[in-house]
């Protein structure tokens, strides 16, 4: 379809009811849109993000994703590449994760760069920024590369650009009993690292409890979780019975920590091959 301009001078007949419409339309939709539209850099990737966190999310912070948003009309945006997601404070990189544009209350829509170039607020002084407890971070390492630090003077954020990220750090892998494994953002199961696809996660000395079952967790993921092995004793029965739980339980007699889940990312503690010996804790109940 052609669309000819026409010169100085020239015979001009006035446009079609429609087409006039139609370009007026098409001008307010470059004019008027949402603010935090304004502030999308060109050449970047952005989407929409739920807050599902009880905290507000501030503008230039870094967001976690952890599954997707909307009802399924909206899901629809997934042949485009964009579609709806949940979002949290980011903790770590675990993840994937982008900048919020602007500042989201819990249970707000919001948007996120997820790649490009990105004003960000963010401490230290390394080449690359990662999420962390306290927000982002410039260190060695990380998935975002910093293109300008932030100007506190003036009350500036940084530049980074996403994706630019630089050498990850390695981490141990651990395969052993009682391992903690993240299934995502909010599951972990507590399996056997030492022979995997067994139904018990490990072995203790205990009375009636040579073998503790796997377990799977559904925890959210804005805290910081702790996982123990407890054990409880009925005096009445004379009777041992374990747990795997985020709280040294006070009725509990004995117990160990096995390490601790946040976010998808997961800390062991506890580390041995061979079985849990509690000779002394459980013959003295």
């Amino acid at each position: 379809m052609n669309f000819n301009d026409v010169s100085p001078g020239e015979p001009w007949q006035a446009e079609p009811a429609a087409r006039y419409n139609q370009l007026n339309a098409l001008l307010r939709g470059q004019i008027e849109h949402d603010p935090q539209e304004k502030m999308v850099f060109h050449g970047t990737l952005t989407i929409d993000f739920i807050n599902t966190s009880t905290e507000t999310v501030n503008a230039f912070s870094g967001v976690s994703v952890i599954g997707a948003a909307g009802n399924s009309e909206e899901q629809l945006g997934r042949f485009f590449g964009n579609c709806p997601v949940n979002g949290v404070p980011a903790v770590n990189d675990d993840l994937p994760w982008g900048i919020a544009l602007g500042e989201t209350a819990p249970g707000e829509y919001g948007k996120l760069i997820m790649s490009g170039i990105a004003p960000a607020h963010f401490t230290g002084s390394g080449k690359f920024v990662s999420p962390v407890n306290s927000g982002l971070c410039a260190a060695d390492s990380g998935n975002a590369l910093v293109l300008l630090l932030p100007d506190t003077e003036n009350a500036l954020p940084g530049l980074v650009i996403l994706g630019g990220s630089g050498p990850a750090l390695p981490q141990e892998e651990y395969n052993g009993l009682f391992k903690l494994q993240a299934v995502d953002a909010v599951t972990l199961k507590i399996v056997n690292g030492k022979t995997p696809g067994v139904p018990d996660c490990g072995y203790t000395d205990v009375p009636g409890l040579g073998n503790i079952a796997n377990a799977v967790l559904t925890l959210d993921a804005e805290n910081l979780w702790y996982i123990y092995l407890l054990f409880f004793y009925d005096a009445e029965n004379k009777r041992y019975s374990a747990r795997i739980g985020t709280e040294f339980a006070g009725d509990a007699v004995f117990g160990e920590l096995l390490g601790t889940f946040r976010a998808g990312r997961v800390t062991q503690v506890l580390k041995t091959m061979e079985r849990l010996v509690f000779g002394n804790d459980w013959y003295l109940s």
